[in-house]
């Protein structure tokens, strides 16, 4: 076959292109396992502009030949011109597997590496990347470091903690000798920050030469893991703790956070040494370590400990800072000493006037000490310089110290103050008409995209997070939104007690143009009833529900409705029409029947009418049958009391009163029963029965 394929090739070089690839078939149907022949039908369909077609053979060619990454390399490129990205793919992965040297591997991953950038995949390059470094020359640790710290940077750039981690473990595990404590404060640092607090631990331990010595004695290297998972679990405990004098304070600041942060120890006497080998160094020099402990210990409930550390940071010129005494005060706060955290948190607010959160916990800190106005005050300062989501929180809180103390007034400025931020930037009235017009929620929640943003692609609760709840947690979203309700509420109970109606009217729809109510379903429905409840009922109102009720003639609230229009528009007869409508649905309405012995009744009092007599035994009738269906109480003989009053029928409604108090209140109020007494007793003067 070597002689056949010669000949094929000589052919080729003669120009006779066709005879050539008849021979290079032939010479493929004897020696299947052959590369040249395939390599030769690869050049010539890329000769003649077949690029696809010149891929498959030299594909063919390189898959037989087994172990020449360099053609794959070729090949990679022939499909990146055309465009061909999943065939390109296919021939990295061929061509890692025939590298037979690091050399090579380096090669075909670094162009890996840069294919993915080139499409704007940074993840797939940067692990590409992590895959080099097995293959870097270990001869050369200065490189190999210099490449993964690098990787390291980029890693944590995009924020892809867990690649930093596994390039950093790498490290510690192939090159321990070669690493400085920069590596590993990086490597615990980054464990903390994923909670990871044994493998910090152990990482430290390991590689820092420190020794722990547990109850169950000092563990070996081979059972660290296992001996810290059981101090963990509160199975052993910690005796000592040493560690080499030369060891870096960062790194012995990220030992002891680790231990404070793992929350087993009861007390932290056993870290005493540890802990005042940190704080004895210059608190000017090292005050971020310092803070950086402090707050470990504020954060895990060792309040004690940290105080001094506290107060010693504030002492010095350089960490004499807002957040410093921020944590001072809630080290304060959370030993008792309720008058020196007032003194920090008032530092704080001084020192950084727009920090909400700092306000509302003096503000609070204050009450708690009757100082009241002052606490108003603390409230009250930011929100005449401030952010509109620094409003919001202070003024949420602001309502809530008003409305406990009873200040009216100043609980309805604040909290239409608070409403007001809540509501669209353009709003106008004529947008509250709109809402009000629409039937459904969903109408609004489309209304109010256009309305508060000009982005069709944004949703009201996107764009209302974003603008609003910026920073916020989700627990902290959720407190918001069910404080915000209770405030809203709070100003339509206050504005129906003042008597100010126009004002709850207004309060009510603008409640209904305002987004965050928007955000539940629940508080959609809720505050669309109130608005229906605090509205006017007026002729429109009666107009819609005899229109509804011609649409829906099966509806028994709408019926019942109509019948109440009818019966206070003094059209008695049409609304005893709608009463029995509903009777005969419903026979066991009770108050059907009352509501038409009172048509009945206001009949019979009409001085023109001439059926008089036959109207009154109507009215008892229905009334005796109003009372067996309702049963025998102080209400039922109140109400049946009160209808032969103002029948003039004196003696019954004597009889029927003194019936009326031989029976408890349906509740503890006496109010019912100071009426039935005294409308008995004017029932007497009138028969002269005094």
């Amino acid at each position: 076959m070597a002689g056949t394929n010669g000949k094929a090739m000589l052919l080729r070089a003669q120009g006779k292109t066709d005879e050539a690839v008849e021979l290079f078939y032939e010479v493929i149907k004897h020696a299947p396992k052959a590369a040249a022949p395939y390599e030769a039908l690869g050049s010539i369909h890329e000769e003649n502009g077949n690029m696809r077609q010149a891929i498959k053979f030299y594909m063919v060619a390189a898959n037989l030949r087994g172990r020449c990454a360099t053609e794959w390399l070729d090949i990679v490129d022939m499909c990146l011109k055309l465009n061909d990205d999943k065939l390109a793919m296919t021939c990295f992965v061929k061509g890692l597997k025939a590298a037979t040297t690091n050399e090579a591997k380096l090669r075909i991953l670094a162009k890996r590496s840069t294919f993915y950038l080139e499409r704007d995949n940074q993840m797939k390059s940067l692990q590409t990347r992590e895959q080099m470094l097995p293959f870097l020359d270990k001869d050369n640790a200065s490189n190999t470091l210099a490449f993964a710290r690098d990787l390291v940077h980029d890693y944590l750039e995009v924020k892809e903690i867990n690649g930093a981690i596994s390039t950093l473990q790498f490290l510690t595990r192939e090159y321990a000798n070669d690493i400085d404590s920069e590596d590993i404060h990086s490597l615990v640092e980054l464990f903390i920050d994923q909670k990871n607090y044994i493998k910090g631990l152990e990482t430290i331990i390991t590689h820092c030469g420190v020794t722990a010595e547990f109850s169950s004695g000092t563990p070996s290297p081979q059972d660290l893991s296992s001996v810290l998972q059981s101090f963990a679990g509160k199975e052993i405990t910690l005796e000592s703790v040493n560690f080499p004098a030369e060891m870096p304070i960062d790194l012995r600041s990220k030992l002891l956070q680790c231990l404070v942060r793992m929350k087993v120890l009861s007390n932290l006497d056993v870290l005493q040494v540890l802990t005042d080998s940190i704080v004895s160094m210059d608190a000017d020099d090292y005050g971020d370590v310092h803070y950086d402990v402090a707050e470990t210990m504020v954060v895990c409930d060792y309040h004690d400990t940290a105080l001094p550390i506290l107060e010693g940071l504030v002492q010095s010129e350089k960490y004499n800072e807002a957040a410093v005494w921020l944590t001072l005060g809630q080290c304060r706060n959370a030993l008792g000493d309720l008058r020196a955290a007032i003194e920090a948190y008032q530092r704080v607010v001084d020192m950084a006037p727009g920090h909400h959160e700092a306000r509302v916990t003096l503000s609070s800190l204050l009450q708690q000490m009757g100082e009241n106005e002052v606490a108003l005050q603390v409230l009250s300062r930011e929100s005449e310089e401030g952010s509109e989501q620094g409003d919001q929180e202070l003024l949420l809180h602001k309502c809530q110290l008003l409305h406990s103390q009873s200040k009216a007034k100043e609980f309805i400025s604040a909290a239409l103050c608070l409403l007001s931020l809540n509501l669209p930037s353009q709003f106008n009235p004529d947008m509250v008409r709109s809402m009000m017009t629409m039937r459904n929620i969903k109408s609004r929640k489309t209304a109010l995209v256009g309305s508060f943003i000009n982005a069709e692609s944004q949703s009201v609760s996107s764009h209302y997070e974003h603008t609003f709840f910026k920073g916020m947690s989700q627990a902290d979203k959720i407190k918001f939104q069910i404080n915000f309700w209770d405030i809203f509420m709070k100003l339509c109970r206050t504005l129906k007690e003042q008597g100010m109606h126009d004002k709850l009217i207004e309060t009510a729809a603008l409640g209904v143009s305002c987004p965050i109510f928007h955000l539940d379903t629940n508080a959609s429905k809720n505050v669309e009833f109130l608005c229906l409840k605090a509205g006017p009922v007026n002729d429109n109102v009666y107009h819609l529900a005899r229109n509804l009720t011609q649409q829906n003639p099966d509806s028994i609230p709408l019926t019942i409705l109509n019948g109440n229009e009818r019966l206070i528009s003094g059209t008695y007869n049409q609304a005893i029409a709608e009463y029995m409508a509903v009777f005969k649905k419903l026979p066991d309405n009770d108050m059907v029947l009352l509501c038409s012995a009172l048509c009945l009744l206001h009949i019979a009092c009409n001085s023109r009418v001439g059926r008089k007599n036959a109207l009154i035994i109507q009215i008892s009738g229905l009334l005796n049958a109003y009372r067996e269906m309702r049963g025998e109480c102080q209400e039922t003989y109140y109400n049946i009391g009160r209808a032969w009053n103002q029948l003039n029928i004196q003696f019954a409604a004597v009889h029927y009163y003194k019936k009326a108090l031989e029976f408890p209140p349906a509740i503890k109020d006496e109010e019912v029963a100071n009426r039935v007494r005294i409308n008995c007793f004017q029932a007497f003067v009138k028969t002269s029965l005094q």
